[in-house]
């Protein structure tokens, strides 16, 4: 025994020696990776550990599941941009997009899938700019926090800042050789900086007004900029001098670009032309006409004879170089079009801009091949019904949701709104729900049907708070016009108007007993009213910034707010004095909520965290952390037990309040579509819910609908919103672990050999053939579909092998189809070898025309 005990010291010696050696030297330490990940609750079952915490570099990973050998994977909700999308680009090899958004964030997407692969958090005001690197290995990132990033595209993680602009960064290139940056923005300079680094090399000065734009030469040595001066320069990149300035646009030049034989330069102006100047000579060679608006972004084809553009006027347009023709015309965006870039073999274009939207378009058709972005919206309020069952949202996509808490699923929508709603309330017998919105409006609703009973009018601006009194019988709205209204819900009057607020009423409550009503405004000011006389009782002072968020306790004896100022206040009704104030988050406190038997506050924060706090003594007992942008709404279930919250990361979730413990993300879709996530994996949707959420292994990002026959399990899911533990939720699903999943490996491509593309056929029955490349998970069955009609599935595929140069192996299947008349839709699907993961479904649109026989 004391042998073996001395044998055991000395490993755990030794272990610790190599920890401290590792943690020294910076190097990766798998021992805490797996000792973090994986822990056992009290059953003996694994179960992973949800990983929060930020890291150094600014990254949230917003759900991290670790195998023990295959590194991490993560589970995402594709949200795509929330704001202005200012910028795109390509990398190198085509597969991949770049954009940089106002929403702070830059985002990794897969061109072939439309799928969102990664986020790039830690710039602090937005991005303006974003470029790939020669290699593609790296992203560039400039922004209006006046900062540049250099960005691990692998990883998500930011290598290195670049310091030295003293205002808004608006443009950033990379030189050929990716050895060097440049830079443009408000300050009127243009920065070279050494990547390897950050260091600043030289500035290149002559501008008399912001740069919007710069490019490199081809071979690297030259640099070219455009300015709201309405000059372009020409930079010699070793001197720093300027070799060429172009003038003759009559307005700012927002964008230039080099032909790719660096003897030409292209810009685009606010003055809504394009003109091509030669380089050599110094002079311009023709001006394009055509745009009805600001150009903001141009760019040549990779070939040098063809140029887009994309303007304030919502259009993308192709131009001819040669003679400045326009070729066409692209129209689909909804807004300005900000950013334009060809793909590296030219084929395809990709826009973004102020409709927040990416598009792929097929350049010598004109046509949109897909759009890349977020197909849920930012969640702004929250609420739970009395009962406990039931939680309603509001979102900016102008919806409201109705979730079956017991069930782990969404029950319906609500949708009259014509803008984005601000505030939701259940009344207090759960029978109704009322909803206030930018649109000026209140509006009531029949929770059982989702009908529209009411809508109540007479705000001359925004509503930002409802409230119901404690009987059902009388609304409460506040206003951005400076006021308070009181509601009959039986009618619809208006009964009275409460002012005294000198700037915009952002939160309204009602005390218990429904006599008293509350609000707290941008004038920093709380206000206590007299419902039945209209009349202001008192006001209570101390904010220093916008109070955002107002509640009751339940005794009716102190008042809750919290504020722009970053705190969270009490106050003591019958005085107007403040008892304490409650300090600890970092950024405006946007929501508050007062426990049911008073004891506890919950506050919600643009710091993206909840904070629980002792009410009694002031005290921060725990916050909860996981969201990746601001919680704008936060409630406490009837039983106090749980907590609530919507963010504007387009989440609702869901907290176990004494674990500090997420239980389940709710997240509803534009299009009707939602799911519900456990985070060990578990999930219910609607029927194509599942396909906005994502699984990154490793570089490879795959739907979690590819896993399908794995994780979806709603009988889990109700299961852990009932409060099934960590354990019981393994125990119940024991063939399910995510690690031996995950070990499978990837399931194979797919990719249609023949035949054709076509627009018609004539033949009713087709030989399609498909090749399946071996992407390390094997070749399990094979899945076909005609316009979502399953028509065959072949377990042990069969198919002639395929010799390429690559080691992967390759096989060939053909089977014969009849296709139905007028549009097929042929989708097939494989599968790893153990018919776990799916691969991404190939597509072959076909068109069936002429006689066809009766299908049988």
């Amino acid at each position: 025994m004391k042998k073996g005990f001395q044998k055991k010291q000395s490993v755990l010696i030794f272990l610790c020696i190599i920890t401290v050696i590792l943690g020294l030297t910076g190097c990766y330490n798998p021992l805490t990776r797996v000792f973090n990940f994986f822990q056992k609750d009290c059953s003996g079952e694994y179960w992973v550990q949800q990983d929060t915490h930020k890291s150094k570099h600014g990254h949230v990973p917003p759900w991290e599941i670790t195998t023990w050998t295959n590194g991490k994977a993560e589970m995402f909700v594709q949200s795509g941009h929330s704001d202005v999308v200012t910028s795109v680009a390509f990398s190198p090899d085509g597969r991949f997009a770049l954009s940089g958004s106002y929403d702070m964030t830059l985002k990794l997407w897969e061109v072939s899938t439309g799928r969102e692969i990664r986020s790039f958090r830690g710039h602090s005001k937005a991005v303006t700019c974003v470029a790939f690197s020669p290699d593609g290995k790296f992203a560039l990132s400039g922004s209006h926090d006046k900062s540049i990033r250099l960005w691990d595209i692998s990883t998500g993680r930011r290598i290195r800042y670049f310091r030295g602009h003293t205002f808004s960064v608006t443009c950033v290139a990379f030189s050929p050789d990716g050895r060097f940056v440049l830079s443009g923005g408000a300050h009127r300079a243009v920065k070279l900086w050494d990547v390897s680094t950050g260091r600043e090399i030289r500035s290149f000065n002559g501008h008399s007004n912001r740069i919007f734009s710069v490019a490199f030469s081809s071979d690297g040595r030259f640099a070219v900029s455009g300015s709201h001066d309405r000059t372009i320069r020409v930079w010699d990149i070793s001197t720093g001098k300027a070799v060429r300035t172009f003038k003759g646009h009559r307005l700012a030049v927002n964008s230039v670009a080099f032909s790719p034989d660096g003897k030409f330069v292209l810009s685009g102006s606010d003055d809504k032309t394009l003109r091509l100047w030669d380089v050599r000579r110094g002079s311009a060679i023709r001006t394009f006409r055509g745009h009805s608006d600001a150009i903001f972004s141009v760019g040549f084809s990779p070939d040098g004879k063809f140029a887009i553009s994309g303007s304030s006027d919502n259009t993308l347009k192709l131009w001819k170089i040669s003679n400045g023709r326009a070729i066409r015309s692209f129209h689909r965006h909804t807004a300005l079009v900000k950013s334009v870039a060809f793909s590296p073999n030219g084929r395809l274009v990709l826009s973004a801009g102020y409709d927040a939207t990416l598009r792929l378009w097929d350049v010598s058709a004109g046509k949109e091949i897909r759009s890349f972005k977020g197909p849920s919206s930012a969640v702004s309020s929250v609420a739970f019904s009395s009962d406990g069952k039931f939680i309603l949202s509001g979102n900016n996509d102008r919806t409201l949701n109705l979730w079956d808490i017991s069930a782990g699923r969404k029950v319906r929508s609500f949708k009259k709104h014509s803008d984005l709603i601000t505030s939701v309330a259940f009344s207090p017998d759960g029978r109704f729900a009322l909803s206030g919105s930018h649109d000026t409006t209140v509006k009531l609703w029949d929770v059982a049907s989702g009908r529209e009973l009411r809508s109540f009018r007479g705000h001359s601006d925004r509503v930002m708070s409802v409230a119901f009194s404690p009987d059902s019988k009388l609304a409460l709205s506040g206003s951005y016009d400076r006021t308070l209204k009181l509601w009959d819900i039986s009618s619809g009057r208006e009964i009275r108007c409460f002012r005294g607020h000198s700037y915009m009423v952002n939160a309204v409550a009602f005390s218990s007993d429904g006599k008293f009503a509350l609000s707290g405004s941008f004038d920093t000011s709380v206000k206590l009213w007299d419902v039945s006389a209209g009349k202001e009782i008192r006001s209570f002072e101390g904010h220093s910034d916008s109070v955002r968020s107002v509640a009751f306790s339940s005794n009716d004896k102190f008042v809750l707010s919290g504020s722009n100022d970053k705190t969270l206040r009490l106050w003591d009704v019958s005085t107007g004095k403040q008892v304490r104030a409650f300090r600890g988050h970092s950024d405006s406190v946007c929501s508050v909520a007062f426990s049911p038997d008073g004891k506890f506050a919950l506050s919600g924060s643009n710091d993206k965290t909840l904070r629980l706090w002792d009410v009694s003594t002031g005290r921060n007992l725990r916050y909860f952390k996981g969201h990746l942008f601001c919680v704008n709404s936060v409630a406490f279930s009837s039983d106090g037990k749980l907590a609530l919250s919507g963010s504007k990361d387009m989440t609702i979730r869901l907290w176990n309040i004494s674990a500090t413990r997420e239980i389940c993300r709710l997240v509803a879709f534009k299009n009707d579509e939602w799911i519900a996530v456990t985070p060990e994996g578990f999930y219910n949707s609607s029927s194509h819910g599942d396909k906005y959420l994502n699984l990154r292994i490793r570089d490879n990002v795959y739907g979690i609908d590819q896993f399908y026959s794995v994780f979806y399990r709603p009988d889990l899911v109700s299961a852990k919103f009932r409060g099934a533990s960590k354990g019981r939720i393994y125990k119940a699903a024991p063939g399910t672990d995510i690690r031996k999943v995950l070990f499978g490996g990837a399931p194979p491509e797919v990719a249609f050999v023949s035949p054709e593309i076509q627009n018609t056929l004539s033949q009713q029955d087709v030989e399609v053939v498909v090749e399946l490349t071996d992407q390390g998970g094997g070749i399990g069955k094979l899945e076909w579909k005609i316009n979502g009609v399953t028509v065959d599935v072949a377990e042990n595929v069969k198919g002639k092998r395929i010799v390429k140069k690559n080691p992967k192996t390759v096989i060939r299947v053909s089977k014969r189809v009849t296709l139905f008349p007028g549009k097929n839709d042929i989708r097939v699907t494989a599968y790893n070898s153990r018919n776990e993961i799916a691969s991404n479904p190939a597509t072959l649109p076909l068109k069936l025309t002429g006689e066809t026989r009766v299908r049988r």
